[in-house]
């Protein structure tokens, strides 16, 4: 078997700096949930479900640190999508 020739078509060069995101379109939606600590909201219906283990996780900025947020699907429309019912439980973090 002969052997593999390293690409030619590279392009060297250093990364340009990463854009500085404003924030995203659920800082809003969390700001009020934090607004009223242990009031269930939907935030969205027939949504896509994978929004769920984001939150859960603190995966966007506004929902961290993870365990802030407790959030329940209900109402499948379909496999992957649904009415996202969402609450503020406070910043463990707070309390540690």
């Amino acid at each position: 078997m002969p052997e593999a020739q390293p690409p030619t078509n590279l392009e060297w060069a250093t990364p340009p700096p990463a854009e500085t995101r404003r924030g995203s379109r659920w800082d809003p939606i969390a700001k009020v949930l934090r607004s009223r600590p242990g009031q269930w909201a939907c935030i969205g219906r027939d949504i896509p479900t994978g929004i769920v283990t984001t939150i859960r996780r603190g995966g966007i900025k506004c929902f961290a640190p993870e365990g802030s947020f407790e959030v329940v699907v209900r109402n499948h429309t379909s496999r992957w999508q649904g009415d996202i019912y969402v609450r503020y439980v406070g910043d463990h973090q707070e309390h540690a």
